[in-house]
C-alpha cells in the first residue's frame, strides 16, 4: 500500500496540471510542483507554510462563499475564482474537486486549471465582436443615410443577409428577402435589367456595375464575388439611390444652358435694342415732319407701335439674361398681390378659385415693377393651368432661413440667408419631364397665343436680385 501511494504521489507531483489538498481552515496538507510554478513560489514548503484563503485568493470571501455553496454537492466543478500568486500577478483559475470526510476531519482535494490567458483572449474576443458590431451598425446607418441596401448571397443564390435602407427603398423589412433566391426576388420586384445573369456572373469572378430604373428611381448596382479563403462562397451586392445625384446633374446642365441662351439672349436684345432706336427715332422724326393727314402717315404710326411692341420683347429678353437695373426699395407683396388679382380677376374662369395666405407684415427688398411682374407671370401661368377644369390657386408667404444647400427642384439655388418665400401653386394636371426642363427658356410656351418669355423674364428678375427660384411639379 505504501508503495501504491508513493507512486500515486509521484504521478500527482509530475501532473501538469496544479494539485493541492487543503483543509477547510485553508491549511494547505499537499500541492504538487505545477501548482508551485503557477504561484511563483520557491518550493512547495514555502506554498505550505501559506494559507489558501488569506495568501492566495485575491478576495478571501470568496473562498467562504465557494465553501457554503459546494459543501452539500462535496464537490467543485469548473468553478472560476481569482488568486494572486507570491509577487501579486493576478491569475484567473479553474478548480475542479471533491470533499473528503475521515476521522481527522474534513479536506478538499483540487486540480487547478491556469485559464488567466484563455480569459484574456475571451475578452479581446469580445471587445473585438463589440468593436465589429458598433462598425456594422455605425456603416449600417450610413448606408442607410445614402439611401443604398446591400445583400449577401450563397452558392445557392440564397439572400442570407440584407442591410441599410431596404424599407425606405423598396418597402420591405430588411428581413423580408432572407432565404429567397434571386430569381424569386427578382419575380416579386422586377427591374430593368435581370438580377440573376449579374449575379451568376459575380459567382465566376467578376465584378459588374451597371444602373436600373426601379419605381422612378434611378439606381447604381454593384455586384461582386464573396471570397472566403480565395475561395467564392457566393456573391455581395450594394444598390445605391442615386436619383437626388441624377437629379442635380440634370438641373446643373438644364441651369448651364440656361446661362448660355441668357447670355445669347442678352447679346442680341442689345443688337436689336440698337437697330430699335434708330428705327423709332427715325420714325418719330418723320412723323412730326409729316402733315396729319398725310398719305403714308398711318402706315408709319403702324411701325412705330410695332416698334415699341418689338422694344418689350427686348426689354424681357434683357430682364432674363440679368441686364434690367434693378432699384431697390421696401416692397410688401400682399398689397401688390390684391392690386394683381383685381386686375387678372376679369380672365380669372369662373370655376378657379384663389386662396392668399400672405401676413399683412411680410415685407422685402426688391424692385416694385420687377416683384410685381414676377407675381404677375406666375398668378397668370397658374390660371393658364386651370383654364380646362377649374382648380384652386394659393398664394402663401412667410420668412425662411435658407441653408444654401442645392435641391432637385432648385431652377435657382439661393445662397444661404434670410429670405422672404412666396408660394404659388395650383391643383392642375402638373408638366411633364420635358416641359419642366424647358419651362423657363426663352420663347418655349405650351400655349397657343403665347411669345414663351413671361417665365423667362421670371428667372432673370430672380436672378438679379440675389433670389432663389424652385418649381415643384408632377404629371
Amino acid at each position: 500500500m505504501a508503495v501504491r501511494d508513493r507512486e500515486l504521489y509521484r504521478l500527482f507531483d509530475r501532473s501538469p496540471i496544479g494539485m493541492y489538498r487543503c483543509d477547510e481552515a485553508g491549511q494547505f496538507h499537499y500541492v504538487n510542483a505545477a501548482l508551485v510554478r503557477l504561484l511563483d513560489y520557491a518550493s512547495a514548503d514555502e506554498l505550505l507554510a501559506r494559507n489558501l484563503g488569506r495568501d492566495i485568493y485575491v478576495d478571501p470571501s470568496e473562498r467562504e462563499r465557494l465553501l457554503a455553496l459546494h459543501r452539500p454537492e462535496r464537490g467543485i466543478d469548473g468553478v472560476q475564482v481569482r488568486w494572486r500568486t507570491k509577487y501579486g500577478r493576478e491569475r484567473v483559475v479553474r478548480l475542479y474537486g471533491y470533499l473528503t470526510e475521515d476521522p481527522e476531519g474534513a479536506y478538499l482535494d483540487v486540480s487547478v486549471i491556469d485559464v488567466t490567458e484563455i480569459e484574456a483572449t475571451h475578452a479581446q474576443l469580445r471587445k473585438q465582436r463589440e468593436i465589429l458590431e458598433t462598425t456594422a451598425t455605425m456603416l449600417d446607418l450610413v448606408v442607410r443615410q445614402m439611401p443604398a441596401i446591400y445583400w449577401l448571397v450563397d452558392r445557392d443564390m440564397r439572400v442570407c443577409k440584407t442591410g441599410g435602407a431596404v424599407r425606405e427603398m423598396l418597402g420591405y423589412p430588411p428581413e423580408g428577402f432572407l432565404g429567397m433566391t434571386i430569381a424569386q426576388v427578382h419575380q416579386i420586384e422586377p427591374g430593368s435589367i435581370d438580377p440573376v445573369v449579374m449575379h451568376q456572373r459575380a459567382r465566376a469572378g467578376e465584378t459588374i456595375t451597371y444602373t436600373t430604373e426601379y419605381r422612378h428611381k434611378h439606381l447604381v448596382t454593384t455586384v461582386c464575388p464573396h471570397r472566403v479563403d480565395d475561395v467564392i462562397v457566393g456573391a455581395i451586392g450594394t444598390c445605391i439611390d442615386m436619383t437626388s445625384h441624377h437629379m442635380l446633374e440634370r438641373h446643373m446642365v438644364d441651369a448651364q444652358r440656361a446661362e448660355s441662351l441668357g447670355v445669347l439672349a442678352g447679346g442680341l436684345a442689345h443688337d436689336f435694342n440698337n437697330l430699335l432706336v434708330a428705327i423709332l427715332g427715325n420714325t418719330d422724326l418723320a412723323l412730326r415732319e409729316m402733315p396729319p393727314v398725310a398719305a403714308g402717315r398711318a402706315a408709319l404710326e403702324n411701325v412705330r407701335q410695332a416698334g415699341l411692341r418689338a422694344a418689350e420683347l427686348t426689354d424681357q429678353l434683357l430682364t432674363y439674361a440679368g441686364h434690367a437695373e434693378v432699384a431697390t426699395t421696401r416692397v410688401e407683396p400682399i398689397p401688390m398681390i390684391e392690386e394683381l388679382l383685381r386686375i387678372t380677376a376679369p380672365s380669372m374662369p369662373s370655376n378657379v378659385g384663389v386662396r392668399v395666405d400672405v401676413p399683412s407684415e411680410l415685407a422685402l427688398r426688391g424692385d416694385a415693377s420687377q416683384i410685381r411682374q414676377v407675381l404677375l407671370n406666375l398668378i397668370a401661368n397658374a390660371r393658364d393651368a386651370l383654364v380646362a377644369g377649374g382648380g384652386l390657386i394659393s398664394i402663401t408667404g412667410r420668412m425662411v432661413c435658407h441653408d444654401g444647400n442645392a435641391r432637385p427642384e432648385d431652377v435657382i439655388a439661393a445662397p444661404a440667408g434670410s429670405y422672404v418665400l412666396l408660394e404659388i401653386a395650383d391643383d392642375g394636371i402638373g408638366m411633364d419631364r420635358e416641359t419642366r426642363r424647358r419651362v423657363f427658356e426663352p420663347f418655349f410656351t405650351t400655349k397657343p397665343t403665347g411669345h414663351g418669355l413671361g417665365l423667362a423674364a421670371v428667372v432673370g428678375i430672380v436672378r438679379a436680385h440675389g433670389g432663389g427660384l424652385a418649381l415643384t411639379t408632377s404629371p
